[in-house]
């Protein structure tokens, strides 16, 4: 009797037949395809050839003939999960660009009135980094020769939080504006951690306190 052997022959589909390396998108690469409407597909150093109506499954290296319903297929599920949590790349540079542009237009501490004190009133007043600190309304104590008030703006009130704060530095004594602060800031859009969000203002506070502890002439400092 003849043995005959017979080898097994396997049909791929046409069509089915994907370049391996597609699989291994980095981030950058698919960002670039995200943000600039190109799928992967079209890229021709990393071909990919699939049916019409198949996608790529979860592994990456099988096709899955489902149906695609629309091109957000296309983008990598890290990126997905960014954009879902608000954390959409280049938006806190975005955001930060325009708190700087604003607080270049009006920002920062103005002086209008210079308030008199003696050496010892200076020395004794409390100060936060090396800085005269000057209390809220809701805090200030009867001796207190200034205080502020405060109006908060929000400009966005999603992830990432943006706000526009304007400090009116008054007189205790007759409630008299002296000096004016205006600020931009931006909070968050971060992904999810335990960490605290990230922010951005500006000017930074240091600054700030230096230029408003300006509105005091100490004794002997003032023309």
């Amino acid at each position: 009797m003849q043995v005959v052997f017979r080898p097994l022959i396997f049909a791929i589909p046409t069509g089915l037949i994907f370049d391996e390396a597609a699989s291994n998108l980095d981030q950058h690469t698919a960002e670039r395809f995200a943000f600039n409407g190109e799928s992967p597909e079209r890229s021709s150093h990393r071909a990919v050839h699939r049916a019409p109506n198949a996608t790529r499954t979860c592994s990456g290296r099988g096709i899955s003939p489902v149906p695609r319903e629309n091109e957000a297929d296309e983008i990598p599920l890290p990126l997905q999960v960014r954009v879902a949590f608000g954390d959409v790349p280049g938006l806190q540079a975005y955001w930060d660009v325009k708190v700087k542009e604003m607080c270049d237009k009006d920002g920062g501490v103005a002086v209008y009135e210079r308030v008199p004190i003696s050496k010892i009133q200076f020395e004794r007043m409390n100060k936060v980094g090396g800085h005269v600190s000057i209390p809220p309304r809701s805090s200030a104590k009867f001796d207190d020769i200034l205080f502020w008030d405060e109006l908060v703006t929000n400009l966005r009130d999603a992830d990432p939080r943006v706000w526009r704060s304007e400090q009116l530095v008054k007189r205790t004594a007759d409630e008299r504006i002296v000096a004016r602060v205006v600020r931009y800031s931006r909070v968050g859009g971060d992904l999810p951690s335990p960490a605290h969000p990230s922010h951005f203002g500006c000017p930074e506070e240091r600054e700030i306190f230096a230029k408003r502890e300006g509105v005091y002439a100490v004794e002997g400092e003032l023309k």
